[in-house]
């Protein structure tokens, strides 16, 4: 839908739209990529699995992560330090940073995780499974 002034469109994404990907163990459902959001960031949902161990520690040269835990809990090591992070609490890492996530918990956590610029949910993509959840 498009607003009369508008520079683009409107975009939604609703849950009976998700194609739930899995991926090192988890499920992810990217919300918006680059071409919904002009270029700006891109947005996918994360259930990180209890006990999940995430991903290895990486880092990025080319965009930042942020991370907003929903619910549950997840434990970052970022750059050496350690950050506990339960339901409620945002994580930026800058690009360049040295990361990794873990959830320490009896139950899943849910995050959404923004990427600006966008283009790394692409991988997501490429190495992710279709889960037919949705």
């Amino acid at each position: 839908m498009e607003r009369e002034g508008a520079e683009g469109m409107v975009y939604r994404h609703g849950p009976e739209e998700n194609e739930p990907l899995g991926f090192i163990g988890d499920l992810f459902t990217i919300k918006a990529r680059s071409t919904h959001t002009g270029g700006a960031y891109s947005l996918t949902e994360m259930t990180v699995s209890p006990h999940g161990a995430g991903p290895p520690a990486h880092h990025h040269t080319d965009c930042e992560e942020a991370f907003y835990v929903i619910s549950g809990e997840l434990r970052f090591e970022v750059d050496g330090s350690t950050i506990h992070a339960p339901s409620g609490t945002f994580v930026v890492v800058p690009r360049g940073a040295q990361h990794a996530y873990t959830n320490p918990a009896e139950q899943p956590a849910q995050v959404l995780v923004l990427i600006s610029p966008p283009g790394f949910e692409q991988h997501f993509i490429d190495m992710g499974e279709a889960t037919g959840g949705g």
